[in-house]
């Protein structure tokens, strides 16, 4: 199997998803208080990602917390109601995807490649701004719901940093051959263990951390 494991947010969506949904929520027509609520939560969390200059672990977790924070927006809602405003984010996305990597994406079909979309983001998000174009398979975070309706406890399986590597050995059983043909594209040093992991990494215009390893290990770089 020759895999092609693709990035979300920096790689094919030139942004960052949560400051992007916090407009759109606005934008959309739904609860300012809502809204005010949750970015006093997330702002604190989100800055120190911001700042986390080179480290991971910080980054990782960081943002992590940032997403469950930004869950609670989502509070009382029905599974329809999230899943409806995921799908028209994800309808405003989709203009805004990195065109070089949609290049990049229709090569890899060209060349045999069976491609995946693992991010951290909202996997009925990602599947909305993806609904035209030709990805194998889509891996995202998945909101849980308790008799349908969301409660800020009702949990979040998020997929991040560290977590990919085995996400993708959970979801295809690959042996070292696989690996070896296996591409990856990223854009942060969260990323830089599945890029470590397969045989041709790719960063996309890469934070400074990131070009600085792919630099010594001559990764190639697209924009």
């Amino acid at each position: 199997m020759k895999l092609a494991i693709i990035d979300f947010d920096g790689t094919l969506f030139p942004r960052d998803t949560l400051p992007f949904l916090m407009e759109f929520w606005l934008k959309d027509g739904q609860s300012k208080v809502k809204y005010y609520l949750v970015m006093a939560q997330i702002m604190p969390y989100y800055g120190v990602y911001k700042l986390s200059f080179g480290n991971r672990k910080i980054k990782e977790g960081f943002r992590t917390h940032a997403l469950k924070a930004f869950n609670r927006i989502f509070d009382g809602m029905n599974g329809e109601e999230v899943e409806s405003f995921l799908v028209r984010a994800g309808k405003e996305v989709r203009k805004l995807l990195r065109s070089s990597m949609l290049d990049e994406i229709g090569r890899l079909r060209k060349d045999g490649f069976t491609t995946v979309l693992l991010s951290g983001a909202y996997e009925h998000l990602l599947k909305s701004c993806t609904y035209d174009i030709e990805i194998d398979h889509v891996i995202g975070s998945k909101i849980s719901f308790v008799n349908n309706v969301y409660r800020a406890d009702s949990g979040l399986a998020i997929v991040e940093g560290r977590q990919k590597v085995q996400v993708i050995e959970k979801y295809f059983n690959l042996n070292e051959q696989d690996w070896s043909q296996a591409c990856a594209y990223g854009d942060s040093i969260t990323d830089v263990e599945l890029l470590k992991r397969v045989g041709n990494p790719v960063m996309v215009e890469p934070d400074e951390v990131l070009a600085l390893t792919g630099k010594q290990l001559s990764w190639r770089q697209i924009d």
